[in-house]
């Protein structure tokens, strides 16, 4: 059984220019509601019942509607272009298929990083070899820095314009990852989210994925952010997220619900440096 998604994703545009859009009305409502029941399914975009295709008499009654009804308005469908059919005979929609795999992927992408964020503490006797090594190694004069060529922009300009810096993309994936499990649909992404994240990655520079993740999962457990706000609403103020979920008030929440209590909390310098580049205060 697939995860529950609250939400379906539909695309208004895309279906005012599609096959659909020359349908009858009758045959366009028996497609959403066919939508509707593969959204459900065991797969999702895909009308079938362990493995095997959903009977005409199923997909009739799921729609509400008479097998006749259902088979002549299909046929209309399926002239149209609009249903997908597997070698088994199973009907299928390409778009919610093809937006599932997405997903999955999103999820992968966001577990694999997580991953990848538990770092060890290092050893004592580590960091006393590794501070022995260094002492010990002669160190070569730098060479001056020259100017960049002309038409280029430098590399401290490229990281500020969020144009070279690394971890844009790999944040904003994560981001799509985790909006698309928290509100059930696409991340919504365009100039306004990319330049709130290349504020708040600038004023964090040198935080590990995991603290992104981190304030990610408690700002789901938040209520002060409305599920489906678009990420540039609250992209600037996700370092509040960082120690805990906040309440209605952006107060820290109390484990268990119940009225505001202040949780204790360390708040190093990087933290401060964050707070006064994005003008908010974490764990206000």
């Amino acid at each position: 059984m697939t995860s529950k998604l609250p939400a379906i994703q539909f695309y208004p545009g895309d279906w005012l220019l599609d096959g659909i859009s020359g349908c009858s009305l009758a045959a366009q409502g028996l497609w959403l509601r066919m939508m509707f029941v593969m959204h459900t399914a065991e797969r999702r975009g895909y009308l079938a019942v362990n493995g095997r295709p959903m009977s005409d008499e199923f997909i009739a009654a799921k729609c509400g509607c008479d097998v006749a009804t259902y088979r002549t308005l299909l046929d209309e469908l399926f002239a149209a272009g609009v249903p997908r059919r597997t070698s088994d005979g199973i009907i299928y929609n390409k778009r919610m298929v093809d937006d599932e795999k997405k997903r999955k992927e999103n999820a992968e992408y966001q577990r694999k990083h997580r991953n990848k964020a538990d770092v060890r503490p290092v050893s004592d006797e580590s960091k006393a070899v590794s501070l022995s090594s260094s002492s010990t190694t002669k160190q070569e004069p730098k060479p001056p820095a020259s100017a960049p060529p002309r038409g280029t922009i430098p590399k401290q300009d490229r990281v500020s314009k969020g144009l070279g810096d690394s971890r844009h993309h790999r944040v904003e994936e994560i981001v799509k990852g985790w909006y698309l499990d928290w509100a059930g649909v696409e991340c919504p992404w365009d100039g306004g989210e990319a330049a709130q994240l290349s504020r708040m990655l600038k004023a964090w520079p040198n935080q590990p994925d995991q603290q992104f993740i981190t304030c990610l999962e408690n700002l789901a457990r938040s209520d002060c952010i409305p599920k489906g706000d678009r990420p540039r609403e609250w992209l600037g103020k996700l370092p509040k997220f960082l120690q805990s979920p906040l309440d209605q008030y952006w107060k820290p929440k109390r484990a268990g619900g119940g009225n505001h209590q202040q949780l204790p909390r360390a708040v190093t310098k990087t933290n401060y440096a964050a707070e006064e580049q994005l003008g908010v205060k974490i764990g206000k």
